[in-house]
C-alpha cells in the first residue's frame, strides 16, 4: 500500500473496513488451546495481584512520609 492508495481505504459508521468500496473480510480467527488459556489466565492473575501489592506499598509509603512531615520529632 502506498501513500497514493490511502484514499482507497475506508470505514463505515458501523466500523466495517472497506478497500476501494469492497468490504475487507478477515477469516482467520485466533484460537487458543486449553493450556494456553490457563497460562493466559495465570499471567493475568499474577499481574493483577502484583498491581494491587504495588498500590498498597505506594499507599503505605505515602502514609509514612506524610506522618514524618506531621510529626518530625518522632
Amino acid at each position: 500500500m502506498t501513500i497514493g492508495q490511502m484514499d482507497m481505504l475506508g470505514v463505515d459508521k458501523e466500523g466495517n473496513l472497506y478497500w476501494d468500496g469492497k468490504p475487507i473480510e478477515v477469516k482467520k480467527r485466533l484460537s487458543l488451546t486449553v493450556g494456553e488459556r490457563v497460562f493466559a489466565l495465570l499471567v493475568g492473575g499474577v499481574t493483577s495481584v502484583s498491581a494491587v501489592v504495588q498500590a498498597l506499598g505506594a499507599g503505605c509509603q505515602a502514609h509514612f512520609v506524610w506522618m514524618s512531615w506531621l510529626c518530625p520529632g518522632t
